[in-house]
């Protein structure tokens, strides 16, 4: 036989081998980076005198399918000029690994959202964010920049007053003083049921609004708070400290601490 026709037989076998060896193959193939969580989501707003970091996390993986093996997030910081520049090249510093199962303050998880309060902030100075989700044997997602956002000195912290209504509800009316550097949009309202229970936010009111609480129970204590909603006149939405406690019962006037 010529080394030719060898040549042709050896391809020939060499196409059969693979085709055999592809029979039991079912679907498209995926590659490891398919499988990492797809880039959260991530959102900063200056609360006082500190940054909240909200990061959506990430439901599925880059395929689409349901992701099941998000353990953590890795956070970092880093300073920017004044104003803040997105091409800024100062590095990021570590803040916290944070674990998804058991998140340890200032780190609180609300639902599908990781929330960071970074409170080791300045007036006047710019910071920026970088976000990276953890999987299931340390594998590390994108990492994500937030926006840059510039720390302002924070508008006054509202007043709130709460009055009973017939029927049984709790009307509660926040009102707030000027901010020369910005324009009042409204209040953000929370609400604790009970002395020791969870601060929640319940909603927003506009200015000279009111929000009517149907949720309540006679007889029981209802604390409320609320922040100053302002929009600066770079277009940047920032909030007050939280205003004073006001707790209220149903079947008695408001008493104001």
């Amino acid at each position: 036989m010529t080394s030719t026709k060898l040549t042709q037989r050896a391809v020939i076998l060499t196409a059969i081998l693979l085709l055999a060896s592809g029979c039991g193959r079912k679907g498209k193939l995926v590659y490891p980076d398919q499988l990492l969580a797809k880039p959260p989501q991530v959102d900063v707003q200056q609360l006082g005198d500190s940054i909240e970091l909200a990061v959506l996390l990430p439901s599925s993986d880059m395929t689409g399918k349901s992701l099941t093996d998000l353990t953590g997030v890795i956070l970092g910081r880093r300073v920017t000029g004044v104003p803040a520049k997105v091409g800024c090249t100062e590095p990021y510093i570590p803040l916290s690994k944070v674990d998804l199962a058991a998140p340890v303050p200032p780190a609180e998880k609300r639902g599908g959202t990781l929330v960071w309060m970074d409170m080791h902030v300045k007036r006047g100075q710019g910071y920026q964010y970088r976000v990276q989700t953890v999987q299931s044997g340390s594998s590390l997602g994108t990492a994500v920049e937030s926006r840059p956002v510039v720390v302002h000195e924070p508008p006054a912290s509202p007043t709130v007053k709460a009055v009973t209504l017939f029927g049984g509800f709790l009307r509660i009316t926040p009102s707030g003083a000027p901010y020369n550097d910005g324009v009042i949009r409204g209040f953000t309202l929370y609400r604790r049921e009970g002395l020791n229970g969870e601060l929640v936010q319940i909603g927003t009111v506009a200015v000279g609004g009111s929000f009517t609480d149907q949720s309540v129970t006679r007889g029981v204590v209802y604390q409320y708070q609320a922040r100053t909603i302002v929009t600066l006149k770079d277009g940047e939405q920032i909030q007050s400290q939280l205003s004073p406690l006001v707790s209220a019962v149903v079947e008695d006037e408001p008493v104001l601490h």
